[in-house]
């Protein structure tokens, strides 16, 4: 049940502002320090088949949460640039304009890791 909360918890928390956002990978680490640890016990009590798969399964899915909110390091000034700008955006036009820009940023960082 902790486990389960935890793992929740971090998903829910993964959507925050990007300081904040962060929160999510060190709740995600203690999910998946008790997600083992739930893991261990149900192995050592004999029990196997769908407890073991959903159990395993919920502690990839947490430790792929975790890496995919640490992938935005790289690219923090332009993720800082784009919720500066939707937190100043008041018209739809200007809220396109600020994915616009996100998106041109993104590209061109993605082609500068290629050249």
């Amino acid at each position: 049940m902790h486990f389960g909360l935890l793992m929740l918890a971090s998903l829910l928390t993964s959507s925050l502002a990007l300081p904040w956002r962060f929160v999510s990978v060190a709740i995600a680490l203690v999910a998946i320090v008790v997600g083992i640890r739930v893991l261990r016990r149900i192995w050592r009590a004999g029990l196997r088949g769908f407890l073991v798969a959903a159990m395993s399964a919920g502690v990839v899915m947490t430790f792929v949460l975790a890496l995919t909110t640490l992938a935005v390091i790289p690219v923090w000034q332009i993720e800082m640039d784009r919720q500066a700008c939707l937190n100043e955006a008041i018209t739809i036009s200007a809220t396109s304009t600020c994915e616009a820009d996100y998106q041109t940023a993104i590209t061109r960082y993605q082609k500068s890791l290629t050249d």
